[in-house]
């Protein structure tokens, strides 16, 4: 059996919400604790039912979010005339993107549950990163 963190970019933060925040379906008690990489990729092996896809979305969403999601942090810095702090996005897009090309390398293609896997989140904009919060702007 292997640690979920052996995956790049799961730490001990996202590997906690993996073991203690998988219900499924998705809002209720039905607790599924994943520890390794066997589990997470049983786990997602196994989900049937309606609208499964968005589901699953919705579920890698709330595990995958960020410990300190839409929160300005970092030490302020002048910027084309705006002060500015970083804003944490609420997903951890690296750990996204690990967890969704670990599940690809392992589920074949064919298999039903391959197509509801939900897409890597693909490299930002320049404009677009890093988000910003203005704590000052210059007039």
């Amino acid at each position: 059996m292997t640690s979920i963190q052996t995956l790049k970019h799961i730490g001990p933060y996202l590997e906690f919400r993996f073991r203690t925040e998988s219900y499924w379906p998705p809002n209720t008690n039905n607790r599924r604790p994943i520890r390794t990489l066997e589990e997470l990729e049983d786990f997602v092996r196994t989900r049937r039912g309606p609208n499964r896809k968005s589901k699953l979305r919705g579920w890698f969403i709330r595990i995958l979010q960020n410990e300190r999601s839409n929160t300005c942090v970092g030490r302020p810095k002048w910027v084309e005339g705006e002060l500015r702090q970083y804003n944490v996005r609420d997903v951890n897009e690296l750990g996204w993107n690990a967890v969704m090309n670990f599940l690809r390398s392992v589920i074949p293609l064919g298999h039903d549950v391959r197509n509801d896997i939900p897409p890597v989140k693909r490299h930002r904009p320049a404009s677009g990163y890093p988000r910003k919060c203005v704590i000052y702007e210059f007039i």
